[in-house]
């Protein structure tokens, strides 16, 4: 769900999650006059029948704060016109680009005046 936050992508990372397999059933809440459910009235309709309630960005906040998204997959020495730097690349599973980052002399630790 973290490459695109549909509700087809919310349903089987729940699944996922629970350890269960991969499969869901969609549906949309709708109103007496035939509008779709929204916001305040979502609340309102799983407190009534006592449900539990998860957004699509609760998912996404709880798979971020759990899940390693970004993997360095490599670590050289590389020598530049200013002296030897050392780099790191990454990946993530969101696109087919490596990332590169060249360090110089050590990454310093921040300091507070």
């Amino acid at each position: 769900m973290l490459l695109r936050s549909g509700h087809t992508e919310a349903a089987v990372d729940l699944c996922r999650l629970s350890e269960l397999p991969p499969v869901g059933v969609i549906s949309e809440l709708m109103n007496e006059d035939g509008t779709v459910t929204k916001g305040d009235q979502v609340v309102a309709f799983a407190r009534k029948y006592g449900l539990k309630l998860v957004t699509i960005a609760d998912l996404i906040a709880y798979r971020q704060a759990r899940e390693k998204l970004i993997e360095r997959v490599a670590t050289f020495n590389t020598e530049s016109p200013i002296g030897q730097l050392h780099g790191y690349a990454y990946c993530t599973p969101f696109d087919p680009i490596y990332h590169v980052a060249y360090v110089y002399k050590g990454i310093a630790t921040a300091r507070t005046c």
